[in-house]
């Protein structure tokens, strides 16, 4: 539990603050890009960046809302 006496007020509230609108549809973004850019490699690309053809089908086909 947070004790709001132990840390400044402000910083406090930061902690609660909702992610902000023009970073979120950005990061959804990448993470879209990745997956697919992923899914379209070659295996020899996977090798070098070592994960199995199992571990990259599993990235690519997560939503992109999924971290």
């Amino acid at each position: 539990m947070i004790d709001a006496g132990s840390i400044p007020l402000r910083r406090w509230r930061q902690s609660f603050r909702r992610p902000d609108l023009l970073v979120v549809p950005g990061l959804w973004y990448r993470r879209w890009r990745g997956r697919r850019e992923l899914a379209r490699a070659d295996p020899a690309v996977w090798r070098d960046l070592g994960i199995t053809s199992a571990q990259a089908r599993d990235e690519a086909a997560k939503p992109f809302w999924k971290s």
